[in-house]
C-alpha cells in the first residue's frame, strides 16, 4: 500500500488532486506514542473506577445512584478517548448504588489509522519525502519559538494593542536568529 519508506519506520504515499497534493504518512513512533497516551488514560480511568466501589462500602461517602452515575459520566468525559472501551454496570436498590462493576474491551479502542496523518499542500513540485521533511522542520521551528518565548517570559500572550504585538514578534524573530 505504501510507496516507500522515507526514513526508518515512516512510510508515505502521495496523491495529487488538481492543484493540491495530499501525503499520507504512517509512523511507527507516532503509533507507539498514541498507544502510550491511551494506556496512560486507561490506567487513570481504571484507578478512578476502582475507587468508586470502595467509597460505597464506607460510611459518609457517596452512595446515591444519580450522583454515582453523574460521577461516571464525568469520568467518561474526562477520559473520552478510552471511555468507549469500558462497560460500567451500577446495581441500584431504592435510589442507592449497591454495586459497581466494569469490564474493559480493548478491541473497541483500536483505530485503523493509529499513527498516521495527512499533509496537504499546493506545492505540486515537491516529492512526498521533501514535503515530510519540510513539515518536520516546521514543527522544530515552532518548538524552538515556544521554548525561546518561555525562556524570555513571553508566554502566554494576551496582547490587544498593535504596538505590543509588533514588539512581541520582533523579539521572537530576534530570538530565532540567535538560535540559528
Amino acid at each position: 500500500m505504501f510507496i516507500r519508506e522515507i526514513k526508518e519506520g515512516v512510510f508515505v504515499r502521495s496523491f495529487q488532486q488538481v492543484d493540491e497534493v495530499f501525503v499520507y504518512c504512517r509512523s511507527e513512533k507516532r503509533n507507539a506514542k498514541e498507544s502510550g497516551i491511551v494506556d496512560k488514560m486507561r490506567k487513570k480511568m481504571e484507578e478512578a473506577l476502582t475507587a468508586l466501589p470502595a467509597g460505597i462500602a464506607k460510611r459518609d461517602k457517596l452512595k446515591k445512584y444519580d450522583k454515582i452515575m453523574e460521577r461516571i459520566g464525568r469520568l467518561r468525559e474526562r477520559h473520552g478517548r478510552v471511555s468507549k472501551g469500558f462497560n460500567i454496570v451500577v446495581k441500584e436498590q431504592d435510589g442507592i448504588a449497591m454495586k459497581i462493576s466494569w469490564t474493559f474491551d480493548a478491541s473497541k479502542l483500536s483505530k485503523p489509522f493509529d499513527g498516521s496523518y495527512f499533509l496537504r499542500t499546493d506545492r505540486t513540485d515537491l516529492a512526498a519525502g521533501k514535503l515530510l521533511l519540510l513539515y518536520t522542520m516546521l514543527t522544530l521551528v515552532e518548538y524552538s519559538f515556544r521554548c525561546l518565548k518561555s525562556e524570555l517570559g513571553l508566554r502566554p500572550i494576551h496582547y490587544r494593542k498593535e504596538e505590543r504585538i509588533d514588539v512581541h514578534l520582533f523579539i521572537a524573530v530576534l530570538a530565532y536568529h540567535l538560535l540559528s
